[in-house]
This record gives C-alpha cells, sequence and structure tokens, in this order.
C-alpha cells in the first residue's frame, strides 16, 4: 500500500438479461482496483485479476494480529479470528498473508464460517445451517446456496490445490465439521484454552502470564457482524463474561502482589464497556484509596450510581455503599473492612447488570475512565448547550409535520450547526467534547464519536468511516432502507464493505468520473446521517482534526453546508497552530467560517484559581502552587503534575515540597512535548534547547550570539530556525524592531528542552548566556538581567566574585519592586558565596557588607511571615555590627542608632509570634542603648515608641497605645522637620536606613496604627480620616507593602459603615498587592475580612471558604493571633448556617489561643459570638419544644450570660 494508494478486489456485474453468470449471483471477476487520494480527490483505476508484483508485495506485508507462540502455528494452516473482527489468514511459507478473494467478500461464506465457529465441536448439521443462514428459502435453494458457500470455503481455505480441502472442512454424512485447532486456529478456542490452563495453575505469576496472553487475544465482541443467529449470540456472551471474570481475576492477582496501579488497567477496560460491574468498581474505590487518590474513588462509585438509577432504576449493593462511606471517612481501617465484607458478600452469587445489547461495545461510556470534573469551561458548555437545544428545536418541528417552514426558518437565521473547540495538546477540547456528547446521550441523542490519529493521516475517509459505521449500528431499520435504496447508497460500499451484502447482486452499476463519484460518495453519506437523524438527533464528534487526511475534510465541509434543518450536530477538536500551512484544512475553515458554515470556540487556559480548584482534590493546598505555576492554565498538564507529586509523596512519606517532588516530567507529557519536537529539524531543536536555557523569553540577539559558535550558523539560519519554531507553534514571538521578544509555547517545554541536555553542556551554555547578557546589558538594562545572569553564572560554575555582585544587584532589583520573595533568593545566593569566601580577617567592607545582607534578609522574611528566621538573622547583623564597633571605634552615635534599630527589629519579630513580653524587653534594650549614646531624641526613639504602642493595642490598652503613638508622632515630625537633605524615591536604602536618614512614609504608618486605635472606639470616621491620609502618602511613595496595609484597613472600615462595594474594591486590591509582594500574614487578614463581607451579603458559603483560607495561611506562617480571630469568625458563620453542632471546635480553638497568647480582645470576641451561639441553641430548644425544653433553654441562656459577662469583665478590665 502506498502513501495514499489502497487496493480493493471488486465482483462486478454487467447487468445483461442473458449473463449467466450475473444471474447466478456469481458476478465477473473478481478484479483489482486501486484508489487513489490526491488533492484531497479520490480516483479509481482499473489494474486487472491481477496485482502488479510491487504492489502485491506491499499487500502481503500488512501486518498480522499478535499471535501466542510460534510453535502453536507449526502445522496450522488457517487463522481465523473472529474476537472483535472476522479476519482469514493463510499460511505461506513461513509468512500469514490476510485473506482478500473476493469470495471472502460475500456474505454466505462468512455467515457459514460464523455459524461453524460458533457450534460445539466445530460441526454442524446442514439442515441446522440452511435453516438458521436462509430461514424463508426452499429446500432446494438452500441447498444450492450451500453447496456454493462449502466450495467457496473450501477454495479459501486451499487455493492452490486441484482437491479442495477437504481436510479442513470435511463432510460426515449430512453434517460439516471444521478442523482441529492444531491445523485450524481459531483465537477464541485459543483464549478459552488460555483460560484453562490458567485456572489449573497454582503458580500466581504462570497464572496472570496466561491470562495477560488471553486478555491480549481479546480484541473484542465474538463475530461484531453477527446480529441473529442464536447460538453466535449465546457464545459471545459466554466469551465476554469470561473475558470479564478474566480482567477481574487478573486484577486480583496484581492486588495481592502489591502491584495497585497496574491492577488499575484491566478494571478501567472492564469499565468501559460494563460501567455497572460493581465488582470492577469495588476493586477500583479500593486501589484509589490504596493510592491516596480518593477524589477518584468517590467519583467511581457516583458514576456507578447514576448508571444505576438513569437505566436500571436501582441502587448499588449495601456492600458497595459500606465501601463508599469508608473511602469518604478516609480511614484505611474501615476500607480494608468494608472490602472484606464485599468480597465475602460476594462470594454466594455477584449482582451483574447486563447491558441489553451485550454483543455491541456499551455506548454507555463516553471518553476516558476516572475523570475529573470539568473546570473553568462553563461559557463554552452553554455555548454547546445551546446548540444542541436549537437543534431539538427542529426535530421537534419536524415531528410536527413542518419540514418546509422549519428549513426555511433556519437557512434564514442561518445559524451554523457544526462547532470547532480550537486550542493547544491538553486544554480541554476533548474534554469539552465529551462532556457535551454525556450530557447529549443522557438527553436521547444519538452519539458518534471518531478520533484520528497522526499516523492516520494519509488513509483516505478515515475520520468518516467509523462515525458512518456507528451511525448504521443504531438499528436494523436504517439498513433495510439501505437495501431499499442501493442506487443512494451504494458509493458507501467503497467505505463500508460490509454494505455489499445488503445489495442485490444486479444492483445498479456504472462507470462515472472521479468527481462523480465522489459527489455520489458525500450526497450517500449525508442522506445516511440525515436517515439516522430521524430517529433521533445526530452529534457527531470529531476529535484531532489537525491530523484528518484531505478526503475527510472535504466530506466535513460538505457536510456541514448541508446539515441546516435536519437535526444533526457536528463537534470537533483541533489544534490550530498544529495544521500544516499546506493542509487543506486551512483554507476550508476560512471558507466556512465566511459562510457562517462553522463556528469556532478558542479556549483559552485556565486561571490559576480553576487550575487550583482541579486539583484540590489531588494534592493538598500547600502543594497546588508549584502545580500551579508549572502547569501555566493546562488541566492536563496541571492533573499530571499533581498525580505524579502526589505518587511521590506516598512513596516517599509525604516529605519535600511539591517543586522537589515534581522535577522529573510525567511519561504523558513528556511524549506529547516528544511528539511535537519530532516534527521539527534537528538544527531547530538544537536551537530551542539553547534558548531553553536562557530559561524563559529571550531577544533575537542573545539567541544569535547564543548560536553564532555553531558550525555554518548566521543570522539568516537563524532567522529561519526561530520561523520553523513559530509556524510549528512552540515559540511565539512580540514586538517589532531590534525589541522582538520569543516566548516559549509552555514553560514545560522549557523543562523538558533544558532536561535533554548534558551536564556538562548545560554549564558550558550557561556560562556563554552570562557573557552575552553582561556584554549585551549596560546601564538599567544591567539591572534588569541581574537575575538572569545570576543564575547563569550559579549554573554554569562562574566566577564567585561575580556572582555575589549580580545576586545582590538582582536582590536590590526586587527589593524595590517589592517582590520580597525573588530578593530573599537573591540575598540568600549572595550572603552563600560572601560566606565561602570570607575569612576570620576579613576588611571591615567585607564584614560590613555581610551585616548588611543579614539585615535586609531579616526585612524580607519578616514580611513573608518567617518571623523566627528573620529574628535570626536580625540577630547576626546585629552581632556584627557590635563586632565592627569594637574594631573601629569611631560614629559610636550613628552605630548605637543602627544597633537600636536592629532590637527592634529584634522585639518586631518577638511581637509578631506573639511573646509581647520579650518584644518590650527588646524595645527598653534599644532605649538604654541610645542613653548611652547620648542621643535623647530622633527618629530610633520615634520607631521604639511606635513599636510599644502597637505591643499596647494588641493587649487592649488603647489610652496608653494612643499616647505613645502621639510621642512617636512628635519625634518623626521633628526629625522631618531637622532633615536637610530628602531621600530620593529610588535611592536603594533598606527599611532601617531610610529610617534612620528620616523618611516621610513613617507618618503614614503611624496613621495607620492611630486609625486602628480609633476603631478600637467606635470611631469610625476618624479612623477613616487616618486611613485616607495613610493611603495617600503611601500612594505618593509608591510603597505596595503599606498600600496594601491600608486598603485592608479601609475595606474593614467600609464593612462597619456597610458600604460593601467599596469594601469589596478596598479588599480585592489589598489581596492582589499582597500575593504579588508575597505578604502572607497580610493575605490571612484579607481573606478574613472578604469572609466578613461575605456574611455581610449573605453568601455564607464564600464565607466559610473565605475564613477556611484565612485560618490555613495563618497556621502556616504560626500567626496565632490571627487564627485566634478567623476560629471566632468561623463559628460565626457556621451557625449562621444552622450547624450548630460544627461551631463547637471552631470556639475551642479561638479561646484556648486567646487564652494562651494573652489576646484579651480577641478572647472577648470569641466569648460575645458564644454567647449569641448559646442563644441561638436555646431558642433552637424552644422552636423544637422537646420535652424538657424549658430546663434546657434555661441551662442555655445561663451559659450565654456567663459567656458574655466574661466578655464584658475583660473588656472592663481593658478600659481600666
Amino acid at each position: 500500500m502506498h502513501s495514499k494508494v489502497t487496493y480493493h478486489q471488486q465482483v462486478s456485474y454487467c447487468g445483461k438479461p442473458r449473463c449467466r453468470k450475473c444471474r447466478e449471483g456469481k458476478g465477473h471477476g473478481p478484479y483489482w482496483y486501486a484508489y487513489k487520494t490526491e488533492g484531497g480527490r479520490t480516483t479509481r483505476t482499473y489494474i486487472g485479476k491481477e496485482l502488479p508484483p510491487a504492489a502485491r508485495a506491499e499487500m502481503e506485508g500488512v501486518p498480522s494480529s499478535p499471535t501466542i507462540q510460534s510453535s502453536e502455528f507449526e502445522h496450522t494452516a488457517i487463522r481465523i479470528y473472529v474476537l472483535g473482527q472476522f479476519r482469514l489468514e493463510r499460511r505461506s511459507r513461513a509468512d500469514w498473508l490476510t485473506v482478500t478473494d473476493s469470495a471472502w467478500q460475500h456474505q454466505r461464506v462468512r455467515a457459514l464460517l460464523g455459524c461453524l465457529v460458533s457450534s460445539t465441536g466445530r460441526k454442524l448439521g446442514r439442515e441446522q445451517i440452511m435453516y438458521a443462514l436462509w430461514p424463508d428459502a426452499d429446500t432446494e435453494t438452500a441447498a444450492s446456496r450451500l453447496d456454493r458457500a462449502v466450495y467457496s470455503l473450501r477454495q479459501l481455505f486451499e487455493p492452490g490445490r486441484s482437491r479442495l480441502a477437504a481436510s479442513l472442512l470435511s463432510t460426515e454424512r449430512e453434517v460439516l465439521v471444521l478442523a482441529e485447532q492444531e491445523q485450524l486456529w481459531i483465537d477464541a478456542d485459543a483464549f478459552e484454552r488460555l483460560l484453562t490452563r490458567a485456572h489449573a495453575s497454582d503458580d500466581p505469576g504462570e497464572k496472570e502470564r496466561l491470562l495477560e496472553e488471553a486478555a491480549m487475544l481479546y480484541g473484542g465482541p465474538f463475530l461484531p457482524e453477527e446480529r441473529k443467529i442464536e447460538w453466535t449470540l449465546a457464545r459471545r456472551e459466554s466469551l465476554q463474561r469470561s473475558w470479564i471474570g478474566l480482567l477481574l481475576e487478573l486484577s486480583d492477582l496484581r492486588i495481592d502482589r502489591q502491584a495497585a496501579k497496574d491492577a488499575i488497567e484491566p478494571l478501567d477496560r472492564l469499565l468501559a464497556i460494563d460501567p455497572t460491574n460493581e465488582a470492577a468498581v469495588q476493586r477500583l474505590m479500593l486501589l484509589m484509596a490504596q493510592l491516596g487518590r480518593r477524589g477518584e474513588a468517590l467519583r467511581a462509585y457516583k458514576r456507578l450510581a447514576m448508571v444505576l438509577k438513569e437505566e436500571y432504576r436501582i441502587a448499588p449493593l449495601p456492600e458497595t455503599r459500606a465501601l463508599y462511606d469508608a473511602v469518604r471517612s478516609g480511614s484505611p481501617g474501615n476500607v480494608n473492612k468494608a472490602m472484606a465484607l464485599a468480597q465475602a458478600a460476594s462470594v454466594g452469587g455477584e449482582r451483574r447488570i447486563e447491558p441489553q445489547a451485550m454483543h455491541v461495545p456499551v455506548a454507555l461510556q463516553i471518553g476516558r475512565s476516572n475523570q475529573t470534573p470539568l473546570v473553568g469551561r462553563e461559557e463554552e458548555l452553554e455555548l454547546l448547550r445551546a446548540l444542541l437545544e436549537e437543534t431539538e428545536q427542529i426535530a421537534h418541528f419536524k415531528l410536527l409535520g413542518h419540514k418546509k417552514s422549519t428549513s426555511l426558518l433556519f437557512d434564514t437565521q442561518h445559524r451554523p450547526q457544526s462547532m470547532l473547540l480550537m486550542g493547544d495538546v491538553g486544554i480541554g477540547k476533548t474534554r469539552l467534547a465529551e462532556e457535551i456528547s454525556r450530557e447529549a446521550k443522557q438527553k436521547g441523542w444519538t452519539v458518534a464519536w471518531s478520533r484520528v490519529y497522526a499516523q492516520e493521516g494519509s488513509i483516505a475517509y478515515r475520520l468518516w468511516t467509523e462515525i458512518l459505521r456507528k451511525a448504521m449500528a443504531q438499528g436494523t431499520r436504517h439498513l433495510q432502507e439501505i437495501s431499499k435504496h442501493p442506487q443512494v447508497f451504494q458509493p458507501l460500499s467503497v467505505l463500508l464493505p460490509e454494505l455489499h451484502d445488503y445489495f442485490p447482486q444486479n444492483s445498479y452499476s456504472h462507470e462515472f468520473s472521479p468527481e462523480r463519484e465522489q459527489l455520489l460518495l458525500w450526497e450517500a453519506a449525508l442522506k445516511l446521517l440525515v436517515l439516522v437523524s430521524e430517529g433521533a438527533p445526530l452529534l457527531i464528534a470529531l476529535d484531532d482534526l489537525q491530523w484528518a487526511d484531505s478526503s475527510s475534510c472535504e466530506l466535513l465541509a460538505y457536510l456541514a453546508r448541508r446539515v441546516h434543518g435536519h437535526p444533526i450536530v457536528i463537534v470537533g477538536t483541533c489544534r490550530d497552530n498544529e495544521i500544516a500551512p499546506e493542509h487543506v484544512l486551512r483554507g476550508l475553515l476560512t471558507d466556512l467560517q465566511r459562510e457562517h458554515a462553522v463556528e469556532t470556540i478558542s479556549l483559552a487556559p485556565l486561571t490559576d484559581e480553576q487550575i487550583a480548584t482541579l486539583i484540590s482534590h489531588i494534592l493538598p493546598t500547600v502543594k497546588v502552587p508549584t502545580i500551579r505555576e508549572r502547569a501555566a492554565g493546562n488541566p492536563f498538564f496541571a492533573e499530571e503534575l499533581a498525580r505524579t507529586v502526589d505518587a511521590q509523596a506516598q512513596l516517599n512519606g509525604h516529605n519535600g515540597s511539591s517543586s522537589e517532588l515534581a522535577q522529573n516530567l510525567p511519561d504523558t507529557i513528556t511524549a506529547v512535548l516528544d511528539l511535537r519536537l519530532e516534527r521539527l529539524s534537528a538544527a531547530c531543536r538544537r536551537l530551542l534547547s539553547k534558548a531553553a536555557v536562557l530559561g524563559g523569553p529571550f531577544r533575537f540577539q542573545i539567541i544569535n550570539e547564543m548560536e553564532a559558535m555553531t558550525p555554518g550558523s548566521d543570522e539568516d539560519l537563524v532567522l529561519e530556525l526561530l520561523e520553523e519554531a513559530l509556524h510549528s507553534g512552540m515559540l511565539t514571538e512580540e514586538g517589532t524592531g531590534s525589541r522582538v521578544t520569543y516566548h516559549f509555547w509552555h514553560p514545560l517545554l522549557i523543562n523538558h528542552l533544558y532536561e535533554g541536555l548534558s551536564a556538562a553542556r548545560r554549564a558550558s551554555l550557561h556560562r556563554r548566556a552570562a557573557d552575552i547578557l553582561r556584554r549585551f546589558c549596560q546601564g538599567h538594562e544591567e539591572e534588569e538581567a541581574s537575575a538572569a545572569i545570576t543564575t547563569h553564572l550559579v549554573r554554569g560554575g562562574g566566577d564567585e566574585q561575580l556572582i555575589i555582585r549580580y545576586a545582590e544587584m538582582a536582590g536590590n532589583h526586587s527589593y524595590s519592586l517589592s517582590s520580597y520573595t525573588e530578593a530573599e533568593k537573591y540575598y540568600r545566593i549572595a550572603l552563600e558565596y560572601l560566606e565561602a569566601n570570607i575569612s576570620a580577617r576579613a576588611d571591615v567592607e567585607v564584614q560590613l557588607r555581610r551585616a548588611d545582607l543579614l539585615e535586609v534578609l531579616g526585612d524580607c522574611t519578616r514580611i513573608q511571615g518567617k518571623y523566627e528566621v528573620a529574628r535570626k538573622f536580625f540577630e547576626e547583623s546585629l552581632n556584627a555590627h557590635r563586632k565592627r564597633a569594637q574594631k573601629n571605634g569611631r560614629d559610636l552615635v550613628q552605630e548605637a542608632q543602627l544597633q537600636a534599630m536592629l532590637l527592634c527589629e529584634i522585639g518586631r519579630a518577638w511581637y509578631d509570634t506573639n511573646n509581647h513580653a520579650k518584644a518590650l524587653e527588646c524595645y527598653l534594650q534599644s532605649e538604654q542603648m541610645l542613653l548611652e549614646a547620648g542621643v535623647e531624641k530622633g527618629p530610633v526613639w520615634a520607631t521604639i515608641r511606635l513599636r510599644q504602642s502597637y505591643v499596647y493595642w494588641r493587649e487592649g490598652n488603647y489610652d496608653e497605645a494612643h499616647n505613645k503613638v502621639q510621642q512617636s508622632l512628635e519625634l518623626f515630625q521633628q526629625s522631618l522637620d531637622a532633615q536637610k537633605i530628602p531621600i530620593e524615591k529610588n535611592t536603594r536604602l533598606t527599611r532601617i536606613r531610610r529610617t534612620l536618614l528620616g523618611d516621610s512614609v513613617d507618618l503614614g504608618r503611624m496613621n495607620v496604627l492611630l486609625g486602628a486605635i480609633e476603631v478600637c472606639y467606635g470611631h469610625g470616621r476618624e479612623a477613616l480620616k487616618y486611613y485616607t491620609a495613610a493611603l495617600a502618602l503611601f500612594e505618593q511613595h509608591e510603597c505596595l507593602r503599606e498600600i496594601a496595609i491600608t486598603c485592608c484597613d479601609l475595606g474593614d472600615i467600609y464593612l462597619r459603615q456597610a458600604e460593601y462595594s467599596r469594601a469589596q474594591a478596598a479588599l480585592r486590591r489589598s489581596l492582589n498587592l499582597a500575593e504579588r509582594i508575597g505578604d502572607i500574614p497580610l493575605m490571612s487578614f484579607v481573606y478574613g475580612n472578604i469572609g466578613m463581607l461575605d456574611i455581610r451579603l449573605g453568601n455564607l458559603e464564600d464565607a466559610e471558604l473565605g475564613f477556611r483560607n484565612s485560618i490555613t495561611t495563618a497556621e502556616r506562617i504560626d500567626n496565632s493571633a490571627s487564627a485566634s480571630l478567623w476560629y471566632a469568625c468561623l463559628a460565626i458563620v457556621l451557625r449562621e448556617q444552622g450547624k450548630l453542632s460544627d461551631t463547637i471546635k471552631p470556639f475551642c480553638k479561638a479561646l484556648t489561643i486567646g487564652r494562651a497568647r494573652h489576646l484579651d480582645p480577641y478572647v472577648g470576641f470569641a466569648l460575645i459570638a458564644l454567647g449569641n451561639l448559646r442563644i441561638a441553641q436555646a431558642l433552637e430548644v424552644n422552636h423544637d419544644k422537646r420535652e424538657h425544653g424549658n430546663k434546657e433553654m434555661a441551662h442555655m441562656l445561663t451559659r450565654a450570660r456567663s459567656a458574655l459577662r466574661r466578655a464584658l469583665a475583660l473588656g472592663e478590665s481593658t478600659l481600666r
């Protein structure tokens, strides 16, 4: 077979009345024809009775189906495959050739052989065969037909012998007998023999091997084309039951040897055919639970329950329900116990629902098994649903007899009934098509699926052959209609040879031009689909259209233009960036869109929130961000990465972060990336590998320099390779002129290309990239490129002094942008290399540089909520300054102020961990240090008073807090008045250094605290003034973190004033900034305030989610103060939802944390909420009017009064 040429044998009929061969049904020939496809058009060429040698060699080179053992066929002359197919193979010396003789295409010959292989002992009486095959024919006619069929079959078995193969098909009196398995091998018999040997074996390994061989043989239902003969149907069901038992037994064997993942594969195969098999569902749930994939286990049960309810109106077995409850509880002991009960219950007999048409693959299972819920495609799904609803209206009108008016109406509106889902690989096109197909199936639609693979792009009409075959299989009525109109449907026999049996032998035949033949074929396909849609609306799903051959694409265009007015919908999926430029589909799509015959939907990447929702059932929340970042909105990549991380975590005992556990890409993702890379030239792949070393977006000048050392490379060649990558969709470009930047299609492609390089080559390329960037980036560009230069120097083993320089520069640049996570990363690199090269006798400047790095690292980590780490950094920086002061006695006043500020930061770290005593102790040490140095005023004193004010505010001593902050305000104002040189906005200084120089931003920080104190007093308007003034000051100086904090406080004020829209805007702004700069403590508070907003708006479920997020974030950084507050709020929202029994635990948590940390305001808040809960419980008792209700209600009210009195006492003590 050539790339686009296929060969077929056909018997022709002249139709002349005197022609004996035509009257007897033998016809002329058979003759060979060549079908060739060029430019999307198929032509037929007559060859003759014999094929040319080259063509025959190619025909005979078609690989046969998998065999068992070569020794088994030593004496075999014929092989018959009846499982999932009906194929005959004949021995030719050492090779096996598929029988393609014209006699094999005759229905009576195939039916005869089917009867014989279906019967017990491979033998049947002549009368039995005649009655089964020709029940309406008289005895003489039936006998004549049987004789001709026997003759043809013997000729097929051994065509070269003068005396035909009576040994393979013998006649004993009136009984036809097939030869034994050794001479005439049948896959169904081999399948049963393997099962018998497996069941007789006591060796588990040998048994599993035999079962696997048997499973390979079972290619599908026994004789799938036969639908009438009783003994064929009976054996089909028997073999299918054996196959089901085989899969369950194979899964059990793999479970016994602890191969849980391998045990899932046979269960998936079984459930794809029989989704109601509860034994398989039970095993699948157990395996998923053992692998930590509880969400998938629960969905497997729900899918079973849904199918049983919708199709059979029954519920799952009690044992299956018990297993579901055990999995949901999360207890391994409960799961094992429930599974043992289920297995014990199945000993006496297992309930099994037999599908109504077991001989045909069950159509209930559309798509892949164990899928996650569809996330983030609500709009696209609604468009598809609307298309189905409009098409159903067409069917409704036709049922009422309004064919003409309906057709006119819809032609006028001209709404396309074909929709193509476009997007990258893994973006969710097929998943969306499967979802709408399942919904259509549930609504009574006929659904026909077809998928084409890259290797099948040269097979003419490959995409539609499967669709047409599935459409025909919907009922016998369609076959009857086809047989009544042979002139209309005969062209389809080119694609569906089985249709020959439904046409009369003297069917109309005429030679047409290739163009006319193609048109007749398309018209027949359209009429067949319309015929099927008259019984039920028809949904046609075409997957991966980018691989389709040109003939299939042209037929798609033909049908898309002509399905208007018929209840037919075509849904296709296509990777638009992988359509070859010369592919016929490109031009057709343009024409169809212009004609409004097709509508396209481009699927965008999912948002971070949608990706988090998608994988939340697989991974804990803490591991989601890393996967979300690497997946870059691609749902397939996200799920595969999450499953890999989950599997590795199970293997390693949940040790390590998600970034550490998912360095190696899963094989599924690697296969997708390799498939795309294989279509590129070797030079282009090499260029992309070098670009991957750059780590992200790159400019032309950089990659041109990277490629300059390649022999024979020049600028034009680099441009050609880049254009090749752009056309293949591996790269995208933006910008114009000399500022063109190239981006990789997906971040995981960078990782994959990078991992394909050797370690030595990576290091060499990193060093070259660092040199190129240092040469090209000067001035401000050098600061922007410093992070990339640092990465290349570190990975390439560059000069250590250069690493220190550029790492510090990158840290400063990130710090100025309020990107504290990135800043910490580069400061740590600089500190690591500096300490590795520092000596005990290092000069003062090196020691000072180390102290400065420690100081700025403390600032970065404190903002991220790493309070213990930050305190250690500040302590190390303080010790370094003390050693420097001992060696150098100059600038004692300035050094004392700097050390006092460091002590304040250490105290602040203690304050953040709610150790107020330690914090006040540090502030007192700062005061003593300043007094010893003779410093009695200035910004350091103002800072000390400000920090002391925060301690008193948190403890509820608002008057003292107000006094301290007023003192701080006066001291700051004095130092600002005395300031001679203003601080420039872009000066690279830490917050401590800016405060020492007199930073006006500190005034804004004081206004924030004054606003917080006014809020505690209940003075909302005064607080709003302070916050507004602080926000203006922060915005003037572009202080992102302070802006975020102030917006959070403003949101709280607006909440109190019931200005919910303004509150929402302020809180959203705060959350966006907090996420951007990585301020985790602030994120905790913003989540909580958004939860309070949802309570006010009545969104109680969203409020509960917000409070749980705030608690999770607070506990992640050990911020017990905010955790206490949000636990109390969580209890409130649970109470509002009526979940009174669930509120006790959050209240206990809030009170326990608040009392342990002496957080009286938070304890009081929790006590007030607890009092309200007791009142609600008392009212509930009264409403239910239980026995002894008055006594219980009085008890609840007493407890409410006690809680409220304790809260009041705490408030009064605070005021005193």
